[in-house]
């Protein structure tokens, strides 16, 4: 026999809990529920970063947000030579989409020819010498003919 009411006609199992455990019409399953002007972590770190301060550039002071702050010392440290800094950055930049390749289909290689005295000054001499330089440290295969 199934246990409930007296009258035998209700079933207690799977989806039927009691009746006296089930929630009252009207009455919500979370009384208490989230206080009113809770906000989540994104939106108060939001409003953090939008904060202005006032940092000091050597003699002269300047009003930023604090997100610009904070940007502006992982910049610092990057260009004084910080590694971790500098691949934040670039993380940072890639992430935002500054770092995408160019619209136009221009090639990666596109560019200017740095001459630097001593160094090749052919652009078929300086392709094989990187070629070479790649292959010693690893990142490219040997060549299978045997020609540097």
């Amino acid at each position: 026999m199934a246990r409930g009411k007296g009258d035998g006609n209700y079933k207690v199992g799977y989806g039927r809990p009691p009746e006296h455990t089930r929630f009252r019409k009207g009455q919500s399953g979370n009384p208490k529920g989230r206080p009113k002007g809770a906000q989540d972590l994104g939106s108060i770190f939001q409003r953090l970063l939008g904060e202005v301060v006032n940092v000091r550039e050597g003699e002269r002071s300047r009003t930023m947000t604090k997100g610009e702050a904070m940007l502006q010392a992982l910049m610092a440290r990057a260009l004084r030579g910080d590694a971790r800094a500098m691949g934040q950055a670039i993380a940072l930049a890639r992430e935002q989409g500054l770092l995408a390749p160019p619209a136009d289909g221009a090639s990666a290689r596109s560019g200017a020819m740095l001459v630097v005295p001593g160094m090749a000054t052919d652009p078929e001499e300086w392709e094989r010498s990187v070629q070479e330089h790649m292959r010693r440290q690893g990142l490219l295969p040997e060549d299978p003919s045997g020609e540097s």
